[in-house]
Protein backbone atom coordinates (compact mmCIF):
# COMPACT_ATOMS: atom_id res chain seq x y z
CA UNK A 1 0.00 0.00 0.00
CA UNK A 2 1.52 3.29 -1.10
CA UNK A 3 1.99 6.16 1.31
CA UNK A 4 -0.38 9.04 0.53
CA UNK A 5 1.03 12.40 -0.45
CA UNK A 6 0.56 15.28 1.96
CA UNK A 7 -2.10 16.72 -0.35
CA UNK A 8 -4.02 13.44 -0.28
CA UNK A 9 -3.70 13.23 3.48
CA UNK A 10 -4.96 16.79 3.94
CA UNK A 11 -7.84 16.24 1.53
CA UNK A 12 -8.94 13.12 3.43
CA UNK A 13 -8.97 14.72 6.88
CA UNK A 14 -12.36 14.45 8.61
CA UNK A 15 -14.66 17.46 8.89
CA UNK A 16 -14.28 19.03 12.32
CA UNK A 17 -17.49 21.03 12.67
CA UNK A 18 -19.93 20.35 9.84
CA UNK A 19 -20.24 16.58 10.17
CA UNK A 20 -19.47 13.54 8.04
CA UNK A 21 -19.56 13.97 4.28
CA UNK A 22 -19.39 17.77 4.21
CA UNK A 23 -16.29 19.77 3.31
CA UNK A 24 -15.29 21.80 6.36
CA UNK A 25 -12.86 24.71 6.22
CA UNK A 26 -12.28 24.55 10.01
CA UNK A 27 -10.36 21.33 9.44
CA UNK A 28 -7.90 23.30 7.33
CA UNK A 29 -7.49 26.13 9.82
CA UNK A 30 -6.40 23.45 12.28
CA UNK A 31 -4.21 21.75 9.65
CA UNK A 32 -2.36 25.00 8.95
CA UNK A 33 -1.77 25.57 12.66
CA UNK A 34 -0.51 22.00 13.15
CA UNK A 35 1.94 22.43 10.28
CA UNK A 36 3.10 25.71 11.83
CA UNK A 37 3.45 24.05 15.21
CA UNK A 38 5.53 21.25 13.68
CA UNK A 39 7.71 23.82 11.83
CA UNK A 40 6.68 22.34 8.47
CA UNK A 41 6.62 25.71 6.76
CA UNK A 42 6.96 24.53 3.15
CA UNK A 43 3.93 22.29 3.69
CA UNK A 44 1.60 25.09 4.82
CA UNK A 45 1.01 26.20 1.24
CA UNK A 46 -0.52 22.82 0.42
CA UNK A 47 -3.43 23.70 2.68
CA UNK A 48 -4.34 26.34 0.10
CA UNK A 49 -4.14 23.74 -2.68
CA UNK A 50 -6.92 21.80 -0.95
CA UNK A 51 -8.99 24.96 -0.50
CA UNK A 52 -8.55 25.83 -4.17
CA UNK A 53 -9.83 22.42 -5.22
CA UNK A 54 -12.92 22.45 -3.01
CA UNK A 55 -13.97 26.12 -2.96
CA UNK A 56 -14.81 27.45 -6.41
CA UNK A 57 -16.50 30.73 -5.49
CA UNK A 58 -13.94 33.55 -5.37
CA UNK A 59 -15.54 35.35 -2.44
CA UNK A 60 -15.85 32.16 -0.38
CA UNK A 61 -12.26 31.20 -1.20
CA UNK A 62 -11.02 34.61 -0.10
CA UNK A 63 -12.86 34.25 3.21
CA UNK A 64 -11.35 30.80 3.86
CA UNK A 65 -7.87 32.14 3.09
CA UNK A 66 -8.33 35.01 5.50
CA UNK A 67 -9.60 32.62 8.17
CA UNK A 68 -6.53 30.41 7.73
CA UNK A 69 -4.21 33.40 7.96
CA UNK A 70 -5.91 34.61 11.12
CA UNK A 71 -5.77 31.12 12.64
CA UNK A 72 -2.00 31.03 12.08
CA UNK A 73 -1.73 34.53 13.54
CA UNK A 74 -3.66 33.48 16.62
CA UNK A 75 -1.33 30.52 17.06
CA UNK A 76 1.42 33.01 17.99
CA UNK A 77 0.00 32.82 21.52
CA UNK A 78 1.21 29.21 21.67
CA UNK A 79 3.88 28.53 19.01
CA UNK A 80 5.49 31.97 19.03
CA UNK A 81 6.10 34.62 16.38
CA UNK A 82 8.90 32.92 14.36
CA UNK A 83 6.89 29.81 13.51
CA UNK A 84 3.76 31.81 12.72
CA UNK A 85 5.75 34.29 10.63
CA UNK A 86 7.48 31.59 8.59
CA UNK A 87 4.14 29.84 8.04
CA UNK A 88 2.33 32.99 6.96
CA UNK A 89 5.12 33.89 4.53
CA UNK A 90 5.03 30.44 2.93
CA UNK A 91 1.22 30.43 2.84
CA UNK A 92 1.10 33.83 1.15
CA UNK A 93 3.65 32.71 -1.44
CA UNK A 94 1.24 29.94 -2.51
CA UNK A 95 -1.69 32.29 -3.08
CA UNK A 96 -2.64 33.53 -6.55
CA UNK A 97 -2.02 37.23 -7.21
CA UNK A 98 -5.76 37.94 -7.40
CA UNK A 99 -6.23 36.89 -3.77
CA UNK A 100 -3.03 38.56 -2.57
CA UNK A 101 -4.17 41.87 -4.05
CA UNK A 102 -7.47 41.65 -2.15
CA UNK A 103 -5.92 40.85 1.22
CA UNK A 104 -6.28 43.57 3.89
CA UNK A 105 -3.35 46.00 3.92
CA UNK A 106 -4.05 47.17 7.46
CA UNK A 107 -4.94 45.36 10.68
CA UNK A 108 -8.33 43.66 10.72
CA UNK A 109 -8.54 44.20 14.48
CA UNK A 110 -10.35 47.39 15.42
CA UNK A 111 -8.47 49.86 17.56
CA UNK A 112 -9.42 49.70 21.23
CA UNK A 113 -8.05 51.32 24.33
CA UNK A 114 -5.70 49.19 26.41
CA UNK A 115 -8.46 48.93 29.01
CA UNK A 116 -10.95 47.63 26.45
CA UNK A 117 -8.45 45.09 25.13
CA UNK A 118 -7.72 43.92 28.67
CA UNK A 119 -11.44 43.61 29.44
CA UNK A 120 -12.03 41.60 26.27
CA UNK A 121 -9.13 39.31 27.12
CA UNK A 122 -10.32 38.87 30.69
CA UNK A 123 -13.78 37.87 29.48
CA UNK A 124 -12.36 35.13 27.25
CA UNK A 125 -9.94 33.99 29.96
CA UNK A 126 -12.78 33.73 32.49
CA UNK A 127 -14.95 31.79 30.02
CA UNK A 128 -12.17 29.27 29.38
CA UNK A 129 -11.09 28.72 32.97
CA UNK A 130 -14.38 29.46 34.78
CA UNK A 131 -14.01 28.68 38.50
CA UNK A 132 -10.27 28.11 38.08
CA UNK A 133 -9.66 31.54 36.48
CA UNK A 134 -8.49 33.29 39.67
CA UNK A 135 -6.09 30.46 40.50
CA UNK A 136 -4.56 30.41 37.02
CA UNK A 137 -4.31 34.19 37.00
CA UNK A 138 -2.55 34.10 40.37
CA UNK A 139 -0.09 31.48 39.12
CA UNK A 140 0.82 33.62 36.11
CA UNK A 141 1.14 36.76 38.19
CA UNK A 142 3.22 35.02 40.86
CA UNK A 143 5.56 33.49 38.30
CA UNK A 144 6.25 36.94 36.83
CA UNK A 145 3.84 39.91 36.87
CA UNK A 146 4.69 40.86 33.29
CA UNK A 147 3.71 37.34 32.22
CA UNK A 148 0.13 37.93 33.36
CA UNK A 149 0.01 41.33 31.66
CA UNK A 150 1.33 39.87 28.42
CA UNK A 151 -1.09 36.95 28.59
CA UNK A 152 -4.24 38.93 29.24
CA UNK A 153 -3.49 41.96 27.03
CA UNK A 154 -1.52 40.57 24.10
CA UNK A 155 -2.47 36.89 23.87
CA UNK A 156 -6.08 36.91 25.08
CA UNK A 157 -7.02 40.55 24.56
CA UNK A 158 -5.50 41.42 21.21
CA UNK A 159 -5.11 38.06 19.46
CA UNK A 160 -7.33 35.28 20.74
CA UNK A 161 -10.52 37.14 21.66
CA UNK A 162 -11.01 38.75 18.26
CA UNK A 163 -13.80 36.99 16.35
CA UNK A 164 -13.73 38.90 13.06
CA UNK A 165 -12.84 35.72 11.16
CA UNK A 166 -12.43 32.96 13.75
CA UNK A 167 -15.00 32.33 16.51
CA UNK A 168 -14.24 31.63 20.16
CA UNK A 169 -14.94 27.91 19.74
CA UNK A 170 -12.78 27.73 16.62
CA UNK A 171 -10.04 29.55 18.49
CA UNK A 172 -10.18 26.86 21.16
CA UNK A 173 -9.54 24.23 18.48
CA UNK A 174 -6.54 26.22 17.22
CA UNK A 175 -5.10 26.63 20.70
CA UNK A 176 -5.52 22.93 21.54
CA UNK A 177 -3.92 21.86 18.27
CA UNK A 178 -0.91 24.10 18.89
CA UNK A 179 -0.57 22.98 22.51
CA UNK A 180 -0.70 19.35 21.43
CA UNK A 181 2.14 19.92 18.97
CA UNK A 182 4.23 21.51 21.72
CA UNK A 183 3.46 18.83 24.34
CA UNK A 184 2.03 21.38 26.79
CA UNK A 185 0.07 18.81 28.78
CA UNK A 186 -0.88 21.01 31.73
CA UNK A 187 -2.22 23.76 29.48
CA UNK A 188 -4.01 21.21 27.30
CA UNK A 189 -6.11 20.12 30.26
CA UNK A 190 -7.32 23.65 30.95
CA UNK A 191 -8.04 24.47 27.31
CA UNK A 192 -9.73 21.10 26.73
CA UNK A 193 -12.41 22.09 29.24
CA UNK A 194 -12.26 25.67 27.96
CA UNK A 195 -13.15 24.46 24.47
CA UNK A 196 -16.33 22.89 25.86
CA UNK A 197 -17.09 26.13 27.72
CA UNK A 198 -16.89 27.78 24.27
CA UNK A 199 -19.36 25.28 22.78
CA UNK A 200 -17.23 22.38 21.51
CA UNK A 201 -18.55 18.82 21.80
CA UNK A 202 -16.59 15.73 22.80
CA UNK A 203 -17.07 14.31 19.32
CA UNK A 204 -15.55 17.45 17.80
CA UNK A 205 -12.62 17.23 20.21
CA UNK A 206 -12.06 13.59 19.24
CA UNK A 207 -12.02 14.64 15.60
CA UNK A 208 -9.59 17.43 16.45
CA UNK A 209 -7.26 14.91 18.06
CA UNK A 210 -7.49 12.66 15.00
CA UNK A 211 -6.56 15.55 12.70
CA UNK A 212 -3.56 16.58 14.79
CA UNK A 213 -2.27 13.01 15.17
CA UNK A 214 -2.75 12.21 11.48
CA UNK A 215 -0.71 15.20 10.31
CA UNK A 216 1.99 14.67 12.93
CA UNK A 217 2.34 10.99 11.98
CA UNK A 218 2.98 11.97 8.36
CA UNK A 219 6.13 13.75 9.56
CA UNK A 220 7.02 11.04 12.11
CA UNK A 221 6.30 13.40 14.97
CA UNK A 222 4.55 12.76 18.27
CA UNK A 223 1.93 15.01 19.84
CA UNK A 224 0.26 15.10 23.22
CA UNK A 225 -3.20 13.50 23.44
CA UNK A 226 -6.27 15.33 24.66
CA UNK A 227 -7.40 14.32 28.18
CA UNK A 228 -10.51 12.27 27.45
CA UNK A 229 -11.86 10.20 30.30
CA UNK A 230 -11.42 6.48 29.80
CA UNK A 231 -14.67 4.77 28.93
Amino acid sequence: MSTPTLFQLLEDLPPLVTGTGTWDDMTYLVAAVVLAGLSQYDAVGQVYDVVEKHVSDDEARFKVVQRIKDAIFKSIAIVGTPRALNSLVKFRARLPDAIVQEMPKTSIRPEFSNEAIRDRGQQLFDTIYERHAKRVQSALDTAYPDLWTHTIVNSYGYMLSDTTYVTAMETSFIVLAALSCDHCDLEIKGHFHGAMHNGATLDQLRTLQEIVKTIAAFFDRSVSPLPFRKR
